[in-house]
């Protein structure tokens, strides 16, 4: 008996300790995240649902995409994929999936794009060679770009209701969306934390994390030399307040423009105006096109299609009209002429076209809600004024959710393949016949699988007699990406094909046909 009471003891006590350990590692942290969530505005706590959802739909989306080998343009993710890798390897910039566009020197994409932030995904490489991890870097970078955007939004409209459904119409813009929607992955997407983080950090006075914020967008892409020159003037003439900022940023984009463009790119291709080519109808170098810009700027409205106006018009009305009204807006000027110097396809369907474009929109929209609220602030009308805005914001969210719903959330009833019953899973375990070292050619769906190596083309221009594999899909249905399909299946079968004399078939099924060299 006395034992029992003495083991009962002993438990009770154990007990005590227990809880009380718990009490010290846990309940504080507890609490404290309970006051949080009691501070946190109603508001903040349904846009961190908000992102959550969003990131969790838009991976989702992507990942089916992925799965039923349905993105538009796996040539492009999988050259900057092949890219990342190639760090690795020790030729970093090399990439032989876009042969057809890269001139010169080995299929250096520096000859073409300066794109270093790619640098930042290369550690992807050392754990996988899966191109899922770069679909959840996408969903990311679009999902808290929303952040910065929701801070900035709350600081300067003391209205953090407002900055949700700032940051809802931005999740679900077609700017947005369809920058990731059908292209899988582009590195073009970090423009858009970059530079919300940017005017974030500006507004707040932290000069440190602005410059890093823009520094990060300006390696991400060429272009963003003529965004950094704008940013400039624009602190320089509309904001002198931060006339430092603006120093650097005239500094920085000049100094780049020098590095980057008049020594990297002409290192790589005859000439450095490459990276200048879409606007070669305005003159031979980027100086003759600023002047002949500035003296017939009606001359790029001229270029502007049907078509491209009702995207504009699809993208701006009804909330982003706000942008316009506010300068900050217009410093994506050069992007904007690009996009109607630029082909149908290109400018509208190739949405990363506009990623550059979509910070500056909505942090127009935020600039100008300010404005119109510091303007009235003690009119009589200015909860009337607040309700139209608010009313004009949701009519936008609404409107947009509608198409993300079609594009991104209901996009697979129309896949190609998911349609005509065919196994993809079958398709891309297949795939894992072909060594991980050995040079490939493949059709355009399948390079997201096969990008992490030293050679893998396209074939668009010409069939290679010296790569290891060859990768073919069949049945041939979707438009774009057959190309190596077509040419191979309709010169297989002729009596002197050199192709039935240099490859044999090592892997067949019906929807996918796997070559070997026999030299190997």
């Amino acid at each position: 008996m006395a034992k029992t009471k003495k083991k009962s003891k002993s438990s009770i006590q154990s007990s005590i300790k227990k809880s009380s350990i718990q009490h010290k590692i846990g309940i504080p942290y507890i609490n404290k995240l309970k006051n949080i969530v009691k501070r946190a505005h109603p508001a903040s706590l349904i846009f961190i649902v908000l992102i959550a959802l969003y990131f969790s739909l838009t991976l989702s989306c992507l990942y089916q995409r992925y799965i039923w080998l349905e993105m538009k343009e796996p040539t492009d993710s999988a050259a900057f994929m092949q890219m990342s890798w190639e760090f690795l390897g020790g030729t970093p910039f090399t990439v032989t999936t876009l042969e057809h566009v890269v001139a010169d020197y080995p299929h250096n994409f520096l000859g073409r794009q300066l794109m270093f932030t790619l640098l930042l995904f290369t550690p992807i490489f050392i754990f996988t060679s899966s191109g899922v991890p770069f679909l959840v870097l996408q969903a990311l970078i679009i999902t808290l770009a929303a952040i910065p955007l929701y801070l900035l939004a709350g600081r300067l409209l003391k209205n953090n209701w407002f900055a949700l459904l700032i940051c809802a119409c931005y999740l679900f813009n077609p700017i947005t969306f369809e920058t990731f929607e059908q292209f899988g992955f582009r590195l073009e997407t970090l423009f858009i934390p970059a530079f919300f983080a940017m005017f974030y950090f500006i507004e707040k006075d932290k000069y440190v994390p602005a410059w890093i914020s823009l520094v990060i967008a300006l390696l991400t892409k060429h272009n963003m030399i003529a965004f950094c020159f704008m940013l400039g003037l624009y602190y320089l003439i509309f904001d002198r307040k931060h006339r430092k900022f603006a120093i650097f940023c005239l500094c920085l984009s000049i100094g780049y423009y020098i590095i980057g463009v008049k020594v990297i790119i002409a290192k790589y291709q005859v000439s450095d105006t490459t990276a200048f080519k879409h606007f070669a109808k305005f003159g031979a170098t980027p100086k003759e096109v600023v002047i002949n810009l500035l003296k017939n700027p009606a001359a790029v409205f001229e270029l502007i299609s049907p078509l491209e106006w009702k995207y504009v018009r699809y993208i701006f009305v009804p909330a982003g009209l706000f942008a316009l009204f506010h300068p900050v807006f217009w410093i994506s000027l050069p992007q904007l002429a690009m996009n109607a110097i630029l082909e149908d396809y290109h400018s509208v369907y190739c949405a990363w076209h506009w990623a550059a474009v979509t910070p500056f929109l909505f942090i127009g929209i935020v600039f100008t809600i300010s404005w119109i609220f510091k303007k009235f602030k003690t009119s009589g009308y200015i909860r009337y004024i607040k309700y139209a805005i608010a009313a004009i914001l949701v009519i936008d969210l609404l409107y947009n959710f509608t198409d993300y719903n079609k594009k991104v959330l209901a996009a697979d009833k129309n896949y190609y393949y998911k349609n005509k019953n065919i196994d993809t899973i079958q398709i891309i375990n297949q795939l894992a016949v072909i060594p991980p070292d050995a040079s490939v050619m493949a059709s355009g769906q399948l390079l997201w699988f096969l990008s992490a190596r030293e050679k893998i083309y396209i074939a668009r221009t010409e069939f290679h007699t010296d790569v290891d594999y060859v990768a073919i899909l069949l049945p041939m249905g979707q438009a774009g990406y057959q190309n190596i399909d077509k040419y191979f299946i309709q010169e297989l079968p002729k009596a002197n094909s050199m192709y039935k004399k240099d490859f044999k078939v090592i892997s067949k099924s019906p929807n996918l046909l796997i070559l070997k060299n026999r030299k190997l």
